[in-house]
Parts: structure tokens; C-alpha cells; sequence
């Protein structure tokens, strides 16, 4: 009797032990795994891991699910990043230099920072400026003009105000930078009311002068030790408003179309190899503008891609123009939106085909300042709170304190994790409340990044070729997902 009890309790363990290795050491070896990482704007989370979830092999019911198609490849990324404005150099140029550069291993380090390698700066003065004392580099007294060789041109207004050194320096944290500049306005003397500000366009008999502007400018980037990979010959052609700062000429497509032909053959006269990217400006515009100067037979060859910004008009527009315009690379270089919101806005901006991001303005002081509108520094009097200001800020009184921001650690969990070279691949569109775009890593790995702009926690479902985990995401927060073993996945699509 014994001997039997034995027998039959050896077979139940062995039984056991068959099931578990089926259902249990099966999960483990078989499942993927997905870590997490979030931000919620209640600063309760910042860039803060989460338990590895591992998915199961069976149907998870839930309102929402975004399925991820690895093999549905769409553009490459360049980047991500922000601005160097004189306003963001000043800021950093007050900080003592092993402040400084902590601050600049916060956005540039690609391993312990948030992995900055995009970044966009003037030629000359934006309407973000210290002191509002806008310059470009060949200003001549009014009524004159100088010379076909532009005798008078000179950087030495950047080098004086620190613009060389803090990108050396910010090059020296990640020698994979990438620089694009872009121009708010010519020198006036080249202008049709000979002003600097206050509109006014650039006069044809001058755009040979100005592409010599432009190689001249790039040519000394360079001898500082900063080349500058693309360059937009103007920023917001379309602006007319009028605002007492360097003012974007209003320039319609055609005589843009004839001023960049004239500069790209100044480019390969000279051998410079910078890109030219054409517009930067809203797609409210991207019908009347863009499109009829992509696709206008004079104007190919001319350019290198379409840069945009994110403040007019809806992003469908870029979606139309990718999908019809396959080979003309779209880039996402303006817009000042550090929330779930803002993130938001990016992912849409990237599922529509924008190959990078750069936000606008990445350091101010705890006012907000130097501002657009409101002028230099010392005309700010009213601290902003923490949620209005951009990646960084620092204190006006006590320059070598500073500090990252919600909006720094939510960008962060695009910019930390989305390598160059990765490749968006295609993920069901989950709106623009929970918004999500997934990428591919060139070490194969997966990244998923959703944005959750709604005053509600949310749940959703993540299905992998079969594979599927339940999701939770707090409101007002920003998630990453990240799978490693993607070789345990056989892809169907």
C-alpha cells in the first residue's frame, strides 16, 4: 500500500514538474520582456523606471490596443534637440564652467544625459536676443553698402558673446552634434526698406551677395571647429507681421525657388557640402508653398529637404506631403511645447514623416527671460512657474544654480532612448489624447513612446505579433517601452 502511495505521488510530482516547465519556465524564456520607464507632470515621476512586464501569448481584452509592425518601415532620425539662440547662449554663458558643463552633459551625454544631438542656430540675431542690440554679420551704416566680396563681414559678434565656445563645448560632451542653422533676416543694406526689422524682403540683384553670405558664414563655423550640416536660408519666409525684431522677410515660393538656386551653385562653387532646407515655417502653408516648390522642375536639385514648425494649420497637411512625396526628407525644427502636450504634438509631427525635433528655446532664467516679446532680461519681473519654462532654467541672481524642468525629463523620454539611424516603424494611431509612435533602434531594439495628454489615468494593450502585455499610464505623462529580445519574435509584418 505504501509502495503504491509512493508510485502514484512520484507520478503527480512528475506531472507537476512537467507543468511547470510548460506554463512557468515557458513564460520566462519564451515571453517578451518590457521595460518602462515614466513622467507624470505631477512631478511625482521623473524619467522613473518601472517593474519589467512580460508579455503573454494570449488575447488581452482592452479598449485600446496599438499593434507594432516591425516589418512596416517608414523615414530614418536624424535627432532630436533644441536651440542655441543668443538668448539659451547667454543663459549658459552666466554659469561658472563646471556648472556649465554639468548642465551640458544634462542634455548632451548620450549615456548619462538626455542625449541631445540635433541642435539649431542662427546666423546672426533671432527674436530671442539679450539684449535686443540685433546684429548680422556685414551691417553697414544706413545707405550704404558694402562690396561684392563683402569686405566687411565678420563672426566677431558670436565670439564676443560666447556662441563658438558653447558649442565646442556641447561638441566636446557629444562629437556626434549635429548643427543646423537657419537665418531670421539679411543684412538690411540687402532689403527693400533697408531695415533690419520691420519686414521688408531681400532684392534679387542681392542674392548672389547673400549666398556668398551664407558660404562666408559657414566657412568661419568651421574654422571655429563647428560645421554646420544644414542650413535654412531663411526662417519664416511667410512672417509680415510687423514685430520690432529681426524679422522673417515675407518671400513667396517662386523667388525663394530663385534665391536657393543661386545658393546651392554658390555651394558647389566653393565646395561646401551643407544641406539646404527650404521653408521653415507652419503647415498651414504646406499646399500654397511647399508643395508647388518641391515639385516645380527648376527648383529639384536645389534643396535637401523641407524643415517645419508646429504652431499653424494641422499636421495632416506633412502626412499628405509624405505620403505623396516619399523622397523629399521632412524635418520637425520649431516649436516651444515642453508638456504631454507638446509630446504629443511631436509624436503626430513624426507618425506624418519628420525625421527629427528641436524645441525652441532650452535654457532661460526662473522669468522666462530673455524673452521674445517682452525684451532683455531685466524686463522680466515675474517668475514663471516650472511647467512654463523650457529644459532648463537658471536663476537670475544666482546664475550657477540651475535646474531641469518636467518638460526636460518628458522630452527625454523620446530624446534618451530613440537613437540616430533608428527608423520609425508602424503602430496603429491611438489619437491625439494617448498619443504613441514606435521606433526600431539600429541595435534592433524596440522603442515605443506614448504620450497621455487626458486628466485621467489610461490603459492599453500592446500586441507584438501575438505577443501582448496590458499597459497603465498615468495623466498628463509621458512613457517609454523598450524590448530588447526582438530576436524571439518571428515577424509578420
Amino acid at each position: 500500500m505504501i509502495k503504491t502511495k509512493l508510485i502514484f505521488l512520484g507520478i503527480l510530482m512528475s506531472g507537476l514538474l512537467a507543468l511547470l516547465l510548460l506554463f512557468g519556465f515557458r513564460h520566462k524564456d519564451d515571453s517578451l520582456v518590457i521595460q518602462s520607464w515614466i513622467t507624470s507632470w505631477d512631478g511625482k515621476n521623473k524619467l522613473s523606471s518601472q517593474k519589467e512586464i512580460h508579455t503573454i501569448r494570449e488575447e488581452i481584452k482592452d479598449s485600446i490596443i496599438i499593434h507594432i509592425y516591425p516589418k512596416e518601415k517608414h523615414q530614418p532620425i536624424l535627432g532630436f534637440g533644441g536651440t542655441f539662440t543668443d538668448a539659451d547662449v547667454y543663459n549658459f554663458m552666466r554659469m561658472n564652467k563646471p556648472e556649465r558643463t554639468n548642465a551640458l552633459k544634462a542634455l548632451f551625454d548620450p549615456k548619462e544625459g538626455a542625449g541631445w544631438n540635433l541642435m539649431r542656430i542662427s546666423f546672426g540675431s533671432t527674436d530671442w536676443d539679450r539684449d535686443w542690440k540685433f546684429y548680422t554679420y556685414d551691417d553697414m551704416p544706413k545707405g550704404q553698402k558694402d562690396d561684392s566680396q563683402l569686405s566687411h563681414f565678420s563672426v566677431s559678434e558670436d565670439l564676443k558673446r560666447g556662441h563658438f565656445e558653447l558649442l565646442r563645448e556641447a561638441l566636446a560632451i557629444n562629437p556626434d552634434l549635429k548643427i543646423h542653422a537657419a537665418v531670421w533676416g539679411p543684412p538690411a543694406w540687402m532689403k527693400d526698406n533697408d531695415k533690419l526689422i520691420s519686414d521688408g524682403t531681400i532684392l534679387p540683384q542681392y542674392y548672389d551677395r547673400y549666398a556668398l553670405y551664407l558660404v562666408k558664414s559657414i566657412q568661419a563655423y568651421e574654422k571655429e571647429g563647428i560645421k554646420i550640416m544644414a542650413i535654412s536660408p531663411q526662417n519664416e519666409p511667410l512672417c509680415n507681421d510687423g514685430r520690432k525684431t529681426p524679422q522673417a522677410l515675407y518671400m513667396d515660393w517662386k523667388p525663394m525657388r530663385d534665391m536657393v538656386h543661386v545658393i546651392n551653385e554658390a555651394f558647389i562653387s566653393n565646395n561646401i557640402g551643407t544641406k539646404i532646407w527650404i521653408f521653415d515655417h507652419n503647415f498651414i502653408f504646406a499646399k500654397s508653398w511647399v508643395e508647388p516648390f518641391i515639385t516645380d522642375t527648376p527648383a529639384k536639385g536645389s534643396f535637401d529637404g523641407v524643415a517645419w514648425h508646429d504652431y499653424e494649420g494641422s499636421e495632416e497637411s506633412l502626412c499628405e506631403l509624405s505620403a505623396k512625396y516619399p523622397n523629399v526628407p521632412m524635418y520637425h525644427t520649431e516649436r516651444a511645447l515642453y508638456t504631454s502636450y507638446g509630446l504629443m504634438r511631436i509624436l503626430r509631427v513624426i507618425r506624418c514623416g519628420a525625421r527629427s525635433h528641436n524645441h525652441w528655446v532650452t535654457i532661460s532664467d526662473q522669468y522666462g527671460a530673455p524673452h521674445q516679446y517682452k525684451g532683455g532680461s531685466e524686463k522680466n519681473d515675474t517668475p514663471l512657474n516650472e511647467k512654463d519654462l523650457s529644459a532648463l532654467y537658471n536663476l537670475r541672481g544666482s546664475s550657477d544654480k540651475w535646474f531641469k524642468t518636467l518638460g526636460y525629463y518628458t522630452f527625454s523620454q523620446l530624446s534618451s532612448f530613440v537613437k540616430r539611424g533608428a527608423v520609425r516603424i508602424d503602430s496603429d494611431d491611438s489619437g491625439s489624447i494617448l498619443a504613441n509612435a514606435a521606433f526600431q533602434n539600429p541595435d534592433g531594439s524596440l522603442i515605443l513612446v506614448v504620450s497621455n495628454c487626458g486628466k485621467k489615468a489610461m490603459s492599453f494593450v500592446v500586441s507584438l505579433n501575438g505577443n501582448q502585455a496590458l499597459m497603465k499610464i498615468t495623466p498628463e505623462s509621458a512613457a517609454t517601452f523598450v524590448i530588447q529580445n526582438m530576436n524571439k519574435v518571428k515577424v509578420d509584418r
